[in-house]
């Protein structure tokens, strides 16, 4: 069956609702859905302001072998085995990963909100947090 939710880009993670109460969030918390999967549900999703740096959400499915019945009780049941699929995106062609951060990051106004998002997730000495402070001082170059 298929299943209609959300993609975090951050942790790379398909998450979606087992059931109509089910509020379901990705592993590191950046995003949610709600609603469930049967024929009168609803999708509600949302992220944290600062997850939009990374592109913006959408609703996609995915196909899963479990059904409603499986989904409910793996919700009402507190079981939790369902409600995530882990899978890293593939790219058809090669990317210039610091250009695409550059742009993400111009198109981030505010730069404040990514760099408190950058020292709570991001250890100081790790390439990432490094990199986007890189970016960040050579944009502020340019536009002197």
């Amino acid at each position: 069956m298929k299943v209609n939710g959300v993609y975090c880009p951050i942790c790379q993670t398909f998450v979606f609702s087992r059931a109509h109460y089910d509020c379901r969030r990705c592993p590191c918390g950046n995003i949610f859905v709600d609603g469930g999967q049967d024929k009168d549900s609803y999708i509600r999703y949302g992220a944290k302001n600062d997850v939009k740096v990374f592109g913006s959400l959408s609703v996609s499915s995915r196909e899963i072998t479990q059904s409603l019945k499986e989904l409910y009780n793996d919700w009402n049941k507190g079981i939790d085995n369902y409600g995530y699929i882990k899978e890293e995106k593939k790219m058809n062609k090669p990317v210039d990963r610091e250009k695409k951060m550059e742009e993400a990051i111009r198109a981030y106004e505010a730069w404040d909100i990514l760099l408190n998002y950058m020292e709570e997730y991001f250890d100081k000495d790790s390439e990432e947090y490094n990199t986007v402070l890189t970016i960040m001082d050579k944009i502020e170059e340019k536009n002197k």
